[in-house]
C-alpha cells in the first residue's frame, strides 16, 4: 500500500512540474453549435433554439475575424424559425493553448420578411481535446432598441 501511494505521488508530482500542452496553432478554424436561449422584447420572452456554423480566422496579434450563418426559433414554433447571420471581430489571448478564452462583437442580421438589425457580443473558450478538435463553449447575446437574444452555445470546432 504505502508503494502503491509512494508511485501515485511521484506521478502527481511529475505530471504538475511538466509544461502546460499546447496545441497546433492554426490562422483558422470552423465550428458548429447549438444555442439554448431566450428571445426577450418588451412585451414578454420565450424560450429560443439557435442552431449554426461558422469560421474565424486570426489576423494581427490575438485578434481576428468571423462569420457564421444559422437558424433561430422559439420552442414553441420550431418550424417557424428565422435566418441569422453574423461578422465579428474576436480576441483569443492564447490561441494556441490547451484550454483557449475569447471575446467576441460584431454585427447581426436577422432575416425572414424583411431584416432585424442587432449588435451582438460575448464570451466563451474553447478546450482542445485532441490536436484539431475542440469543444466551445460560448454566451452570446444580440441586441437592439426592441430586445435582446440571449443564448448559451455549445459547439464542436475544428481545424
Amino acid at each position: 500500500m504505502k508503494s502503491l501511494l509512494g508511485c501515485m505521488l511521484v506521478v502527481l508530482l511529475g505530471a504538475a512540474t511538466l509544461p502546460a500542452q499546447t496545441v497546433e496553432e492554426s490562422r483558422g478554424q470552423g465550428y458548429l453549435f447549438i444555442a439554448p436561449g431566450a428571445i426577450t422584447d418588451v412585451h414578454a420572452s420565450r424560450g429560443s433554439i439557435h442552431f449554426g456554423a461558422g469560421a474565424e480566422f486570426a489576423l494581427w496579434n490575438n485578434f481576428g475575424v468571423g462569420a457564421e450563418l444559422g437558424r433561430l426559433s422559439a420552442w414553441r414554433a420550431f418550424g417557424d424559425g428565422i435566418g441569422v447571420g453574423s461578422f465579428d471581430v474576436n480576441y483569443q489571448p492564447r490561441r494556441s493553448s490547451r484550454f483557449s478564452p475569447f471575446a467576441t462583437a460584431g454585427y447581426t442580421v436577422a432575416i425572414r420578411n424583411g431584416h432585424v438589425n442587432y449588435f451582438n457580443y460575448g464570451i466563451g473558450a474553447h478546450y482542445w481535446y485532441s490536436k484539431h478538435q475542440a469543444i466551445r463553449l460560448e454566451f452570446r447575446d444580440h441586441l437592439n432598441s426592441d430586445g435582446h437574444i440571449v443564448e448559451f452555445r455549445l459547439g464542436w470546432a475544428f481545424h
